[in-house]
């Protein structure tokens, strides 16, 4: 009909399903619209990661747990005080030990031919060094913190006088050690250097002023410096039966192990009788085999360490040594602890006096 209007029908639109992209396209447009935060987002994990990996504290924790060592990662600020004997342990103050293993570990007696067990503790050691000096009349005060790794062996059966075994390429002298506590300031630098140089017009004065009467006696001390010198030699050869334990498993302590002996260590002892007795040829040979740790002796305990911390490897050397050590000692050391010290051999046993004063020179 005219006039009316026809109505159309159109199809129900058909919504159609997203596809959904493969992951590789999402990774790809989110790189190309946040690069910075996808870079950022990779370092991050991969430092955590690494950290993870890396970590020592982890890494002595599994050491720990391998010797059959309890582990405590918190720091033991009351450590040092339940250790008191030990100079080392008395070094600076703020001194906290960390990495704390405990435990008993089991050796070898050389003397019964049986095995014991003794109790062991393994820990890194931190203590802060103050270090005051002045300049332009201001006091300046420096901080240093250090960290070494020890291990402290239990020997119930002995009571040691002081007695400490230092690997020469390991002696920091005082001169070198206030050198290194100075090198924090450049101006400090410099005033050292001054001191050094007036020092030395000091000691050129003095060698000037003697130099008349040291020409004149030229001829005398030569000849007294032979004398000196022969009789050297022939004590250089001849044995020290007082350092020979009967017990030893070696030969009889000749010149030659006792003079590498002491080319290679620093001994520092209280008691020189005992200290002889202790350091038996078998010994000797064992330390001169592991010259890599300083030993101390303070009361019924040993401690073997290193003036910086150490990795899990070493841990194991210095608790092997250790149980060598103990294995080695005598049954009995003597106590001269009421007497006087006998100097057996100055050039190799230096008593606390004798260093401080050597130290002072």
């Amino acid at each position: 009909m005219p006039g009316r209007a026809v109505v159309v029908k159109r199809a129900k639109p058909v919504e159609k399903v997203a596809v959904e992209k493969p992951f590789s396209v999402q990774m790809r447009d989110m790189w190309r619209k946040n690069k910075f935060a996808c870079v950022s987002l990779a370092i991050l994990a991969f430092s955590w990661l690494a950290v993870e990996w890396f970590n020592r504290n982890r890494a002595v924790a599994s050491w720990a747990s391998s010797q059959g060592l309890s582990y405590s990662g918190s720091y033991d600020y009351k450590f040092a005080k339940r250790q008191v004997y030990f100079d080392a342990l008395s070094r600076g103050t703020r001194q906290y030990a960390f990495n704390v293993m405990k435990g008993m570990h089991e050796y070898q007696n050389l003397s019964t031919t049986e095995a014991e067990k003794t109790n062991v503790q393994a820990f890194d050691f931190c203590y802060t060094e103050v270090k005051t000096y002045q300049q332009n009349k201001r006091v300046h005060r420096v901080e240093k913190h250090h960290e070494f790794s020890a291990l402290i062996f239990a020997a119930s059966d002995y009571k040691f006088r002081t007695l400490i075994v230092t690997p020469r390429d390991m002696v920091v002298d005082g001169e070198d050690a206030e050198m290194r506590m100075q090198q924090a300031d450049a101006d400090t630098e410099e005033l050292l250097k001054k001191k050094k140089k007036k020092k030395k017009k000091k000691t050129d004065d003095a060698a000037n002023s003697t130099n008349a009467t040291d020409n004149a006696t030229n001829a005398t001390s030569g000849k007294a410096e032979a004398v000196v010198a022969a009789e050297a030699s022939d004590n250089a050869t001849t044995i020290n039966a007082t350092t020979i334990n009967a017990n030893a498993t070696l030969e009889e302590d000749t010149h030659p192990l006792s003079f590498k002996f002491n080319s290679t260590f620093k001994v520092l002892s209280q008691d020189h009788t005992q200290a002889a007795a202790m350091l038996t040829p078998a010994l000797k040979q064992l330390l001169l085999d592991n010259p890599k740790f300083i030993l101390e002796f303070q009361e019924d305990q040993i401690m073997v360490y290193k003036e910086f911390t150490i990795e899990p490897q070493e841990y194991t050397d210095g608790l092997k040594l250790g149980a060598q050590i103990l294995g080695q000692l005598p049954s009995q050391v003597p106590n001269t602890a009421t007497q006087k010290d006998t100097d057996i051999d100055v050039s190799v046993f230096f008593s606390r006096t004798e260093a401080a004063n050597e130290t002072q020179k």
